[in-house]
């Protein structure tokens, strides 16, 4: 899948983050936030939930109506029994 050469590119540093990305977060981040559709998935750990976190909000700083759907699957059930 290529990236939309329109979009303009953000700059992660803008973003005040607690500590910095690491480069293939970075990526990640990229990759999400200047395609139209994408699936980011890899081990556990590795912070897809930031890379989203930080992409959705490139996109929400670009884009007056973003359209945006995020899944998550639930991969295990912690039960208090």
């Amino acid at each position: 899948m290529e990236s939309n050469p329109e979009q303009k590119e953000e700059h992660i540093e803008d973003f005040d983050l607690p500590s910095a990305l690491r480069s293939y977060q970075a990526e990640g981040v990229a990759f999400l936030a200047n395609n139209e559709s994408a699936l980011l998935a890899d081990e556990m750990g590795l912070g897809k939930t930031v890379q989203t976190a930080v992409a959705l909000r490139a996109i929400l700083r670009r884009e007056e109506d973003p359209k945006v759907l995020i899944i998550c699957l639930l991969l295990c059930v912690i039960t208090g029994d």
